[in-house]
């Protein structure tokens, strides 16, 4: 069990009931327990922030040409995926977070699919870009499972921990 926002969590739900919510709908508590959490974002470039009044950084940080979505299940926020969109290229970079806890359920592989549509729908994006860490092998293994096409390594081009590291470049086209 893991505490968030004050209340303890159930590690696995049967249903898995998700649902996606904006930044304006996320409370400031659930909206700093995910972005101070150096571990969680340790391979992603989501900024980290270090106090509950950082939060109106975080919410101007996500406007065009970004955009995020929260993965709540019940009424708990679990984590988010978002993209740079680049509207002129037809292309998204994806960033995807999820709370160890809920990892290996399908929820993130879910929310992925949703993401997909909605950016294809609502900005005719062709080409979904995801960079992931070479050691992040489930994370390789869901994106392949998904479509995405390993394009190249990307030398040390991902800080993590206080070293360079090299990433994978994966990519699905959306053009059918």
């Amino acid at each position: 069990l893991t505490l968030m926002s004050g209340v303890f969590l159930c590690l696995f739900f049967n249903d898995m009931n998700i649902e996606y919510c904006t930044i304006d709908s996320v409370d400031d508590d659930s909206l700093f327990c995910l972005f101070s959490d150096n571990e969680l974002l340790v391979y992603t470039d989501v900024p980290i922030i270090r106090s509950i009044e950082q939060n109106a950084e975080i919410r101007s940080y996500y406007t065009l040409p970004r955009i995020i979505f929260f993965i709540k299940i019940s009424q708990y926020i679990v984590g988010f995926v978002s993209a740079y969109c680049n509207i002129k290229h037809k292309t998204a970079s994806i960033t995807c977070v999820l709370q160890p806890q809920f990892q290996k359920q399908g929820i993130m592989r879910k929310a992925l699919v949703w993401f997909q549509n909605y950016l294809v729908v609502n900005y005719s994006i062709v080409r979904i870009e995801a960079q992931v860490y070479t050691e992040h092998f489930d994370s390789i293994a869901m994106l392949e499972s998904l479509g995405y096409i390993r394009e190249g390594c990307l030398r040390k081009n991902f800080m993590i921990q206080g070293t360079l590291c090299d990433s994978y470049m994966y990519a699905l086209l959306c053009d059918n």
